[in-house]
């Protein structure tokens, strides 16, 4: 392709359709379904700095569960709507920090559990990104350890806002947010 691109795949009425790859000159790669020229259903985008989301795609937008990595190990698992994070998801920090509960519009929103590193959890309310209020008046552990997998909804002890740094606008030609 003129810009230094290519795709390997399907095409149909001279677009891309189905499984295939596209990748560009600056390393970035999109590996999955297209449907009309578009990232459609299943797929993998990888960013150039080894970001990469794994889920679902609507018409070139991250749009229903998936999963975000970073390079620094962070990692969200959950829903995004319109490429941003929106619906429940969990947030992983490197340290072992959690953020499980809701997100709109790319930063939290709602109830969640925060877990710190420690394991100790608390449940909170959060509004816009921002930390209003805990639900729960001291902190608890998980039996005693620090069980992960029994949490269902994890609220953070040392965050009061987690903004949107990357795990949206994937879509070429996008400033990331």
């Amino acid at each position: 392709m003129p810009d230094g691109s290519r795709f390997s795949g399907n095409f149909e009425h001279g677009m891309k359709e189905g499984e295939g790859i596209f990748t560009w000159e600056d390393g970035s790669e999109y590996k999955g379904n297209f449907s009309a020229d578009m990232f459609s259903g299943l797929g993998e985008y990888t960013w150039p700095d080894g970001k990469t989301y794994t889920g679902q795609w609507v018409k070139n937008l991250m749009h229903g569960k998936g999963v975000y990595l970073w390079q620094d190990g962070r990692r969200y698992t959950g829903e995004f709507l319109n490429d941003k994070k929106h619906g429940q998801g969990k947030l992983t920090f490197q340290d072992g920090r959690i953020y499980d509960g809701g997100w709109q519009n790319g930063v939290q929103h709602g109830e969640a559990v925060f877990m710190n590193a420690d394991g100790a959890f608390r449940r909170g309310l959060w509004e816009n990104g921002i930390k209003k209020q805990w639900l729960t008046t001291k902190k608890k552990t998980v039996g005693g350890t620090t069980n992960r997998s029994n949490l269902s909804n994890l609220n953070y002890d040392d965050i009061s806002s987690y903004k949107n740094d990357g795990a949206s606008s994937a879509t070429r030609g996008r400033e990331e947010q």
